[in-house]
């Protein structure tokens, strides 16, 4: 198989090292206008690998059969479609798109083509979620009726300059919310399924740029079933480390899930821990679940089977961030 990725900013080394790890991988070529893409070095470390400035050369080529679409968000429906066009398979960071119609778009094009359409979300590939969410949903743990997701990161350099896309409405659709808190939004929706109402307060309580959106904001989900859940993001948080923890309340027990490497993984009965899970693995979490997610995504391409997420999965997840920012503005929860 050969692969093709379109954008050569910092999510791309993710990929690369992804799409390096997977045997069947025979060559990966990178498109960028910019001859000093910041996933350059480590293209040139990866055998078989090229660098092209044309992204057309990636969709002219008929041996390349998968695309990773690593661009801006307002970037991603224009380039999915047209490698879907092409005859491509996509693999397209998050989100999916700006709006849930490019969404739809996307999904609908695939469809018509006859070609996959995957979206990142690679949280779901970690080990320590894949056990909660067994836990979760196996009942053994009773009723599930709150999550509480704490994000606690610093973004205030690319957010404070005003030539950088991260946080800007047109071409992030969002700040700290949409970019980062996608993974919660998703992870939630995995767990629990799409909510029925949200409530939220997106806010710039630090980052100066008028024309960026919120570096802070918490929002509250209303699931089916009777589970309420939190989702705290910051990109202000510069007097720690980054962090992401998780905690999912049930009748009879609860899960910790964290991204910390000593200990990602606790489960509770009783007051008392009865199950723990550390990190064994050499990469970092994210960089772990985002190999994992294209492998998952290539045999799924290899087998004709369906992934454990789809992109209606991203779509949905989508809708939920947009209806967050719309509570925001409103001052009102919104029904979805």
């Amino acid at each position: 198989m050969k692969v093709g990725i379109i954008g050569g900013g910092s999510i791309a080394v993710r990929h690369i090292l992804g799409y390096r790890q997977i045997e069947d991988v025979e060559s990966i070529t990178l498109a960028d206008v910019n001859p000093d893409f910041a996933a350059k070095a480590e293209l040139e470390a990866t055998p078989n690998a090229r660098a092209v400035a044309d992204h057309r050369e990636i969709l002219d080529d008929g041996e390349i059969e998968v695309v990773s679409i690593c661009l801006p968000h307002d970037l991603h429906e224009r380039f999915a479609v047209e490698a879907l066009e092409a005859g491509k398979h996509v693999i397209t960071e998050k989100p999916i798109a700006m709006t849930v119609q490019q969404a739809d778009n996307m999904i609908a094009t695939a469809d018509r083509v006859g070609r996959r359409l995957f979206v990142i979300m690679n949280l779901v590939f970690t080990p320590y979620y894949l056990r909660a969410r067994e836990l979760i949903r196996s009942g053994e743990l009773g009723r599930p009726f709150l999550a509480v997701f704490h994000i606690e990161g610093d973004e205030l350099e690319r957010m404070s300059d005003p030539t950088s896309w991260k946080g800007t409405p047109d071409r992030a659709g969002g700040g700290a919310m949409v970019d980062t808190g996608y993974h919660a939004v998703y992870m939630l929706l995995d767990l629990f399924g799409k909510p029925e109402k949200v409530g939220a307060q997106a806010r710039r309580l630090v980052v100066e740029c008028e024309h960026k959106m919120d570096d802070n904001t918490v929002a509250t989900l209303e699931f089916p079933g009777g589970v309420m859940a939190s989702v705290i993001v910051s990109y202000s948080i510069t007097s720690k480390p980054w962090a992401e923890r998780r905690y999912v309340y049930c009748t009879d027990g609860s899960v910790d899930m964290s991204d910390e490497t000593v200990e990602t993984l606790r489960v509770w009965r009783d007051r008392q821990v009865v199950e723990r899970q550390g990190w064994s693995y050499p990469e970092h979490p994210h960089a772990y679940s985002i190999a994992q997610c294209i492998a998952h995504y290539l045999e799924c391409i290899e087998t004709g089977d369906d992934p454990m997420v789809d992109a209606f999965h991203a779509r949905e997840t989508l809708d939920t961030l947009r209806a967050i920012y719309e509570s925001s503005d409103t001052g009102r929860m919104v029904t979805l």
